[in-house]
């Protein structure tokens, strides 16, 4: 496949919020918030919403939820539990060991695909809602020739 950089031409945008990282950085902070070492995208450190919440509906400006995709990690689950109810499980990406990734988008021979790492962009949500390519990692996969 080929790596093209930021192309929205395709009608049919995908995107994957990384929601894995095990939140050793900010733990004494989390721990302040929730009473026990959490990892950051489940914490409400801006707002009452999760990092990961606010993520989703970040990305949801300019992807349909459904093809949304989340990648989160097993050993983590009682943290999110709550949050992914709703959540089809074909959105929905827990590896029990690396390497063990394979997103149906990334099968579309082209697909406008973004990624979107769970964490707090309040200084870049009001700049995100106007200028709708500025959040993220846009990709276009393409297998040509």
């Amino acid at each position: 496949a080929e790596i093209m950089n930021g192309s929205n031409e395709n009608p049919r945008p995908w995107a994957i919020v990384l929601a894995g990282g095990e939140g050793k950085r900010l733990a004494s902070y989390t721990r302040s918030i929730t009473g026990e070492t959490t990892p950051k995208q489940f914490c409400p450190l801006v707002g009452n919403l999760s990092l990961l919440e606010q993520t989703w509906a970040r990305v949801s400006i300019v992807v349909p939820q459904d093809r949304i995709i989340t990648a989160l990690t097993r050993t983590q689950e009682r943290f999110y539990e709550h949050l992914v109810g709703e959540i089809p499980s074909r959105n929905l990406i827990m590896p029990s060991r690396p390497g063990e990734f394979h997103p149906e988008p990334l099968t579309d021979p082209d697909v406008n695909l973004s990624i979107h790492p769970a964490r707090a962009t309040p200084r870049k949500a009001a700049a995100f809602r106007q200028d709708k390519s500025s959040s993220g990692y846009p990709l276009t996969l393409s297998r040509r020739g």
